[in-house]
């Protein structure tokens, strides 16, 4: 147990945060300040999310300190990661951040999040959140089999299920005091795999109850009802080591679930490649990806190696759209050293207006590979 005087300094260091923090080339505030004087369709939507945003806690009540920070954070990230902006659920997460910590060390905690921790689970193409919550789905059947088929028969769809609970980590599932355990190993290292425990808790304690029910909208009230009720975080710590414990006693079933998540982000990084005349290899040399990546293939496909499979492309944000700035930090590190007559922030600049049709201002990696 975490005591609560060293959560923010925890989440802060496990998740990352104080790296990037300490890898930016400006301060909070400072963009902060910048992004309040630009009106996007990323601030009309925080906006209109805030209200939604726990309106029976006091601490985000209108006109609150707390609700005015909450913005400041969502808009800020939102002109921070540009391939992200603002996306459902940052809302929950960042408030309950905010629970936790300095409005600034919330922030970063956000970045840490989107990025490392659970990277390209809220981008627009979620590609991160839509494997886990496959592979979810495919983990159901082993481990709570009598209800997965009963799930099936009532045509409940488990994937929508787990992105539900998933996306906002919990956040509007559970009560605080359990939820900051479940975040204590969701960011100190737990990721993934943190969820999946978390999510196999309640449906292992309240199984019997969910088979009694007959449609989807009984399935959906029951959980409703139930997991609210969760108040004892002791209690839900136990049932989700115990959970992995039954179902999982020599960890095969999650080294086994990692290497497919890991083949599944290379196949999809393999499967934009090919429509470029780039190898993964010059992805490395762009730090997009680690060199670890060009052996990934054969390592997954060593049965000895399957019980130690590494985090690699889980940790890399796939998903990514570069903004100017973005694509000048990558053309410098794959054109150093630069030739003599060559204008970095005129040929991003140049590069981004003949690729930036839509003139959203943004390139995708795909684009720019294809460019």
């Amino acid at each position: 147990r975490v005591p609560a005087e060293h959560r923010p300094h925890l989440w802060m260091r496990a998740s990352g945060a104080l790296e990037a923090r300490a890898a930016s080339k400006m301060s909070y505030w400072e963009m902060a300040s910048r992004a309040e004087t630009i009106e996007t369709v990323h601030t009309k939507q925080v906006d209109s999310d805030l209200p939604r945003t726990f309106p029976k806690h006091r601490f985000f009540a209108e006109d609150c300190k707390v609700r005015q920070a909450l913005r400041r954070v969502l808009v800020t990230y939102a002109h921070f990661a540009p391939s992200v902006g603002y996306c459902q659920s940052l809302n929950f997460v960042a408030a309950i951040f905010l629970l936790v910590t300095d409005e600034e060390g919330a922030f970063w905690m956000l970045v840490a999040l989107c990025s490392r921790v659970l990277p390209d689970y809220h981008t627009h193409q979620m590609s991160g959140l839509r494997i886990d919550t496959s592979l979810f789905a495919e983990l159901l059947p082993l481990c709570l089999p009598a209800l997965d088929a009963h799930f099936k028969r009532l045509e409940v769809p488990v994937e929508i299920l787990a992105s539900q609970w998933f996306l906002c980590l919990f956040a509007n599932v559970l009560p605080t005091t359990t939820l900051l355990r479940v975040w204590d190993l969701v960011l100190s290292g737990g990721g993934e795999q943190g969820l999946v425990a978390a999510a196999l808790a309640p449906l292992r304690r309240f199984e019997q109850r969910l088979l009694a029910t007959d449609d989807i909208a009984a399935v959906y009230s029951t959980l409703a009802a139930l997991t609210p009720a969760l108040w004892d975080a002791d209690q839900m710590m136990a049932d989700m080591q115990s959970c992995m414990a039954q179902f999982d006693p020599t960890g095969n079933l999650l080294a086994e679930m990692q290497c497919n998540r890991e083949m599944l982000r290379l196949e999809q990084l393999e499967a934009m490649l090919r429509e470029t005349c780039f190898e993964l290899d010059d992805l490395v040399a762009m730090g997009v990806v680690p060199k670890k990546s060009l052996t990934l293939r054969g390592y997954l496909e060593d049965k000895d190696s399957r019980e130690h499979p590494p985090k690699l492309l889980s940790r890399c944000c796939l998903d990514v759209n570069l903004d100017l700035e973005a694509l000048s930090a990558l053309l410098s590190r794959c054109l150093c050293p630069l030739p003599e007559a060559c204008d970095l922030a005129e040929l991003s600049s140049h590069l981004l207006g003949k690729i930036d049709a839509k003139m959203t201002k943004l390139v995708s990696l795909r684009q720019l590979l294809l460019a």
